[in-house]
């Protein structure tokens, strides 16, 4: 004989653990309410703003190397004057950005091209001190050492020449800087500093012919 279903009575359901966690969120979304929407609503605003800025940020990079294109294609085929002009404008409108910084170089390079050490100065070492544009470094920091050795400033000549040789982006140009470098201490009679050098050179393996007869004329000297 089936026995009859058992009552649920008001207070075992009172006493469901489940159904009391569901009634008390329920008092507690009613009560917080008004501040779930509004930090529901703050934080929908932040997602919007965040999209914005990137769909922003995306465009204005897009707009930079359109512009640093157009920069480059002008300085490669000697058009001086208008490169100057978009690389200044690159700098100044773009300065956040990667061709907004490296657009310093180039007005570095031009300034020391035509003599303008002063301009070059300053636009190189903005340049480096960037951080970018890693294999135009080395080139950047050889015209720093010459324009601080025509100034006599031997200290920040030295520097330089040993960033050269550090940002060097492969063995050709480390020995090149090397050499700049040991020539500057034959000049300043830093004797032994400059054989330590050169000898290291001379030591190295499948060593361009140019590097070769540069290193030896400069070992030369010293003999």
């Amino acid at each position: 004989m089936l026995k009859p279903k058992r009552k649920i009575t008001k207070k075992e359901i009172k006493q469901d653990p489940l159904l009391e966690t569901i009634n008390e969120l329920q008092h507690k979304y009613v009560e917080y309410k008004p501040w779930i929407i509004r930090i529901g609503a703050a934080v929908l605003v932040l997602i919007v703003v965040i999209i914005f800025m990137q769909n922003l940020s995306s465009a204005k990079h897009l707009e930079s190397e359109s512009a640093f294109g157009r920069a480059l294609v002008a300085y490669e085929i000697g058009d001086e004057e208008n490169a100057k002009f978009q690389f200044e404008v690159l700098a100044e409108e773009y300065n956040s950005l990667d061709n907004g910084k490296i657009s310093h170089y180039y007005l570095g390079k031009i300034g020391f091209d035509n003599h303008d050490y002063e301009i070059a100065e300053q636009e190189l070492n903005t340049f480096v001190n960037s951080n970018k544009g890693k294999l135009l470094q080395k080139n950047a920091h050889m015209m720093l050492s010459e324009i601080y050795g025509e100034k006599g400033e031997t200290k920040k000549t030295e520097g330089h020449l040993k960033k050269a040789v550090k940002q060097s982006s492969n063995k050709t140009d480390k020995f090149s800087a090397e050499l700049s470098l040991a020539g500057f201490y034959l000049k300043n009679e830093q004797t032994g500093q400059a054989i330590s050098l050169i000898h290291a050179i001379l030591a190295s393996k499948d060593l361009p012919y140019n590097i070769k007869k540069q290193a030896e004329e400069l070992s030369g000297k010293i003999d």
